[in-house]
């Protein structure tokens, strides 16, 4: 029989040798390949499969094992300071001048190179200021080394002079022996204890010496560069290429070359020996290109690969990133499984890669909205992980914004929370949203009253009476059974209801049965009902034609009809399709799809009942659209059991992201089908209010604004944006405003024009000039709290690690320790105090470090102001664009932001959206309050269409209240009638004789700091008046005001509301009135 062992001898075959080198993990391939070069062909004939392959500028990861590039340096004479010029033990990731100075700019790319991010143009490093901060740092670093060593010095020769100390011998009296004698002085004894932690301390000085002594000759050879550099001198040292390889179980492989190459170069020899010439496509899962924030990265791959990529993330602009990797794909239109990124912006949500990814993941993204973001992108699977800290009412509001766009059906949103404490609020946060989600989104449960009135045959022989009523009194009475039960009820009916004269009106009448039972109802005959509501068992056809004759409008639909034995035949009773609301209480054997679809109402209500499972409940929502609509419909569904709930919730939500109910302008846009029927319907609205931001109707704000985005670099915050919804007035190209209005339209109201007072000084070199001055004293600033940081950082280093010193106490001749209180200590004792108390120093610490930010923040906006001036000047072009960003603010907090083109002004944005909602009514629109608001010192114009009606009862506006009167009128449908309340933050006293000044019912001062309330309320006829804010009144005037209140009105019917801030002037004043109020007569009181 042969032999099962095959020949160690006998080669193997090509074929076979692929499919071997087939099984083996891709790092051990690259290895085998590189000893044995005959297996080459073969390697890169079989495919390659690479489970993760990630990219970063100190080199790249490909499953466990690490590569890297490095320069290192080698000191030509004397010893190498550790840690020069390289910043980790692989080297500097980036290519150095002949001084060791890193080069922050990329050479030429070659065919294959992906640019995934350049650096940042605003890292410039100043070489002087360099030069200096080092030889400040030189001689700190020096200083601490010579007190450590002093230090040293003390606590040993306070050792060696404990230790050698002889002990002195005494001679016991009663046994005639020596005996050791105590020294006389305390000092020169030392406990074996203390002696030990005197050496400890002694060992802890000596590794904090070596450390410094380390720091030092760091310092040292970078203060010899510097010098190097500044006289052009050569180097002390030599430059090397290292290559690093770190496999999976931690074996380090290391080799130097001559540095005569960029690292680019080394780079693209290191991938095209691994991943060149492959005949077959790569397949890797995860793909990974990943940069520092400031740094650049260009990742050299191979000209001509293929790669076949499940999940993909990326640093820098993440659109741009996948429109060069795209040629590199063998599958680009393939979405990504995961799709990873640390600078998303809000225009990457409009990229089809973005929006396909199977999972959406924001990873360190610090200055990204996600709110926003989450709202924009269409994907149900979000992962965020690191990034700005998020509150839980944030997670609240992503949580409705889930709901609204998304809904909750297949769709997952992953949040990575550090803090505990804050995951816990936003756990509660996010329970509270569910808790309180309104009809649509959660399922709630409504328990139907019933009334305990109940007459029940007990186990003896005698019928029981028993009434319970509303407080709980329970009423018994018995009597003999000599009679059926049905003539008892119809007596003590007939004695409640029979014989009455009038109809009898009731509320909610209701026949109930169990199920396999049976119920005569025994009411007297002729009586009257008038019912609003009624609710039966039994066959609910058959019950309302019995009722009919009883009803007294009998063609009256009900306002809401409850059956528990609805059937499909009822659905096309007239009773049954008239009923405003329907509800089908307790129906296990209905068909409710069928049933919803067969039945006319739009307001149903569906109780216990049959369980209705997810899927049915996505049906049910598709009937309603289709066969109903959504304007005006309402389905209030009882689900038991919270897990089938949630689902439910999922499935309605999935299909209301394209049908929202109750909100007429998204409705309608949505759906265009409801266009015309909700032009043709009257629109109410509560209130409406137009400001220079935009305008707010109802609960919901409407804002328009500019917004910059910076073409190349980091945009600095608030920059041109007033607030977070963008500059609420036009600006020019170089983003100053623009303080006039364009031409009127038709429809549009002028309000107030802006105060000329207020204009720019055109004089561009004075305001470079004032704007170099801030940046200077933000500069200096900056410097200052940067300096105070690192003082307190040491300070607090040197509290908690360094050794304090030790002395003897005198009276327990003990160790004990002391604090430092010399000269040349780093800290004197009331600053050692403070820093002690470690809550203290670090809360401080935390203080600086936001005064730093802040300053930082401050300085980027001054220098960009300084740029933008600088441009105008010179008539250069801007490094960023501008757009005009719409955001919708509903009364919940979510937020819907879009963004377009600035090749519109803001008016003619304004006049569209108004014109959107408002124009083409076929009726009056109603509005309960209308106002139009401005700052004291800007313009308003507001844009409405031309030839609306408006019905308005209450106005408020800024400006000339006569003015705006007039212009207004043309646009009221009862322009005589008076406003039922006119608030003005203008008035004058020539406004008091406007008709609809003096006709208005309230009569409302707002923020009137300019107008004398004693003429003005003199002069106006109304009777009842308002002032909040303005100016301050004195107790005398208050007087005056009611003095000539009496005087011109009386007080019958009168009535002045005034807010007056400060309680003890509010006291005087009520006093003052009062004191006048003693001595009326009675025809005044």
């Amino acid at each position: 029989m042969s032999s099962a062992i095959p020949d160690a001898d006998k080669k193997l075959s090509y074929d076979c040798l692929k499919c071997v080198l087939q099984q083996f993990e891709a790092n051990f391939r690259f290895r085998l390949a590189e000893r044995l070069p005959k297996i080459r062909c073969a390697d890169k004939a079989v495919p390659l499969k690479i489970s993760k392959l990630t990219f970063c500028e100190e080199g790249f990861k490909l499953n466990d094992t690490d590569y890297r590039l490095g320069i290192i340096c080698q000191v030509r004479n004397g010893h190498a300071p550790e840690g020069i010029i390289d910043r980790s033990r692989y080297g500097d990731p980036r290519d150095v001048d002949q001084f060791g100075f890193e080069k922050r700019s990329f050479s030429e790319l070659t065919p294959g190179d992906i640019l995934v991010q350049d650096f940042d143009p605003q890292i410039v490093v100043d070489d002087y200021i360099e030069f200096e901060r080092t030889e400040e740092s030189f001689m700190i670093e020096q200083d601490r080394l010579i007190a450590q060593e002093k230090e040293k010095l003390e606590l040993e020769h306070a050792s060696e002079r404990v230790e050698n100390v002889p002990k002195r011998m005494k001679f016991d009296p009663e046994e005639d022996v020596p005996m050791e004698k105590e020294p006389e002085n305390k000092n020169d004894s030392m406990d074996p204890d203390q002696l030990d932690i005197r050496k400890e301390l002694i060992k802890t000085i000596n590794i904090i010496i070596r450390e410094s002594k380390k720091s030092l000759a760091r310092i040292q050879f970078d203060l010899e560069r510097y010098r190097c550099k500044r006289n052009n001198l050569p180097p002390p040292f030599a430059l090397f290429v290292q290559f690093t390889n770190v496999s999976s179980d931690g074996t380090v492989h290391i080799e130097r070359f001559n540095y005569d190459k960029s690292l680019m170069k080394a780079w693209k020899y290191l991938t095209c020996k691994f991943l060149g010439n492959r005949k077959s496509v790569i397949k890797i899962g995860s793909l990974g290109f990943w940069a520092q924030k400031q740094d650049g990265l260009i990742v050299c791959l191979p000209e001509d690969v293929k790669l076949d990529v499940r999940k993909f993330g990326t640093s820098g602009n993440l659109s741009e990133v996948l429109q060069r990797v795209e040629p590199l794909l063998e599958y680009p239109k393939r979405p990504f499984s995961c799709l990873k990124s640390d600078c998303l912006r809000l225009e990457d949500a409009q990229n089809p890669i973005v929006q396909n990814a199977e999972v959406l993941q924001f990873y360190d993204n610090w200055n990204v909205d996600y709110i926003a973001l989450c709202r924009e992108v269409p994907n149900r699977k979000i992962m965020i992980s690191l990034g700005q800290k998020m509150t839980p009412r944030q997670y609240r509001v992503l949580v409705q914004n889930l709901i609204d766009t998304k809904g909750t059906l297949g769709t997952c949103y992953e949040i990575t929370q550090l803090d505990e404490k804050r995951t816990k609020k936003t756990m509660r946060a996010i329970a509270k949203r569910y808790d309180n989600a309104v009809v649509g989104e959660s399922i709630r449960q409504a328990a139907l009253k019933s009334q305990l009135v109940a007459l029940r045959v007990p186990d003896s022989a005698c019928s029981r009476f028993t009434k319970t009523s509303s407080d709980g009194t329970v009423h018994i009475e018995r009597f003999d059974y000599d009679k059926s039960l049905m003539k008892a009820w119809k007596h003590l009916i007939s004695k409640i209801l029979g014989n009455r004269k009038s109809v009898v009106k009731i509320g909610s009448l209701g026949f109930w049965a169990q199920k396999r039972d049976g119920l005569v109802v025994c009411l007297p005959e002729d009586i009257k009902l008038d019912v609003r509501n009624f609710a039966t068992s039994g066959n609910l056809s058959d019950v309302l034609q019995r009722v009919k004759p009883l009803l007294e409008y009998p063609n009256r639909p009900f306002g809401r009809l409850t059956s528990d034995g609805m059937r499909l035949e009822d659905a096309h009773n007239p009773k049954v399709q008239n009923a405003e609301v329907l509800t089908l209480y307790d129906n296990w054997d209905a068909d409710y799809i069928a049933l919803c679809r067969e039945v006319q109402n739009k307001k149903i209500v569906i109780s216990s009942g049959a369980k209705i499972p997810p899927r049915q409940y996505g049906v049910l929502v598709q009937n309603l659209i289709d066969t109903k609509g959504t304007l005006g419909t309402y389905y209030k569904i009882t689900q038991p059991g919270e897990k089938r709930t949630r689902k439910a919730m999922r499935v309605i939500a999935k299909r209301y992201d394209n049908a929202v109910v109750g909100e007429r302008f998204r409705l309608a846009e949505r759906l265009p089908k409801v266009h015309s029927a909700d032009k043709a319907v009257p629109l109410n609205i509560s209130k409406l209010t137009f400001c220079e931001e935009g305008f707010k109707l109802n609960d919901t704000d409407y804002r328009l604004g500019i917004i910059c985005q910076i073409r190349y670099g980091h945009a600095p915050e608030t920059i041109i944006v007033g607030n977070q919804y963008g500059h609420p007035r036009d600006v020019d190209r170089f983003g100053f405003e623009k303080r006039f209005f364009p031409e009127l339209t038709p429809g549009d109201i002028f309000v107030q024009d802006f105060n000329p007072q207020m204009d720019v000084d055109d004089d561009l070199e004075l305001a470079i000039i004032s704007i170099e001055a801030s940046f200077m004293m933000e500069q200096d600033r900056l410097i200052a709290l940067e300096k105070e940081k690192i003082k307190l950082e040491n300070a607090l280093k040197r509290v908690e690690n360094f050794p304090k010193r030790i002395k003897l106490d005198p009276e327990v001749d003990v160790l004990m320790k002391i604090e430092p209180r010399k000269e040349n200590d780093s800290v004197d004792s009331d600053q050692f105090d403070r820093i002690t108390d470690q809550d203290l120093c670090h809360e401080e610490l935390e203080r600086i470090n936001i005064s730093i930010q802040d300053a930082k923040k401050s300085l980027a906006r001054i220098e960009f102001d300084l740029a933008r001036y600088r441009c105008k000047r010179d008539n250069l072009p801007l490094p960023y664009d501008f757009f005009v960003q719409f955001t919708n603010v509903s009364s919940d907090g979510t937020v819907h932001i879009e963004r377009f083109y600035y090749d519109k002004s803001l008016m003619e944005a304004w006049k569209y959206l108004t014109c959107k909602f408002l124009v083409n009514r076929k009726s009056v629109i109603k509005i309960g309050s209308l106002g139009f608001w401005a700052q004291k010192h800007d313009g308003l114009i507001v844009c409405l269409p031309e030839d609306v009606k408006l019905d308005v009862r209450k106005f408020g506006t800024s400006g000339n209240l006569s003015e705006v009167l007039q212009r207004v009128e043309p646009l009221l449908e009862y322009p005589k009638r008076p406003f039922s309340c006119l608030k003005s933050d203008c008035l004058r006293l020539e406004d008091a004789h406007n008709s609809k000044v003096q006709n208005a019912e309230v009569l409302h001062f707002y923020d009137n700091w300019n107008v004398d309330y004693i003429a003005l309320c003199r002069e106006v006829p109304n009777r009842k008046i308002m002032i909040s804010l303005g100016q301050k009144m004195t107790p005398r005037q208050y007087r005056v005001l009611v003095q000539n209140l009496i005087d011109t009105k009386g007080t019958l019917g009168t009535y002045y509301e005034i807010t007056q801030p400060g309680e003890k002037r509010t006291r005087i004043a009520m006093k003052i009135i009062a004191k006048r109020y003693n001595n009326a007569v009675v025809g005044e009181r």
